[in-house]
């Protein structure tokens, strides 16, 4: 995923938490991965049980910043959209069925 200046980012998924973070790669400095503070982009509703897959693919939905997509345990598929503020949208259900036995890489 590429951050606001186009430079990698790296994103967690917090499952004691059910928190998802936003960490940006820092460049230019000694360490190979050197993350900066993270942002926390949705505060609940990411623990393992609600949302074991997620990849992070860019922008779906065509507004110029990088969307999240997600499947839970029944295999339905979800999006959740980039919000201004930096945070993720409510999401919306991509597909309703099918995607428990996809990995996203």
């Amino acid at each position: 995923m590429l951050s606001e200046s186009g430079a990698p980012s790296f994103w967690a998924q917090d499952t004691k938490q059910g928190a998802l973070r936003h960490f940006p790669v820092k460049y230019g400095s000694d360490q190979l991965w050197d993350l900066g503070t993270p942002t926390t982009v949705a505060s609940s509703g990411w623990d393992a049980r609600q949302r074991p897959r997620m990849a992070v693919v860019g922008d779906v939905n065509g507004d110029g910043s990088s969307d999240v997509v997600t499947s839970d345990r029944s295999g339905e598929l979800w999006l959740h959209p980039a919000a201004a503020d930096g945070t993720l949208g409510d999401p919306t259900s991509l597909s309703s069925s099918g995607w428990s036995g996809v990995a996203f890489f």
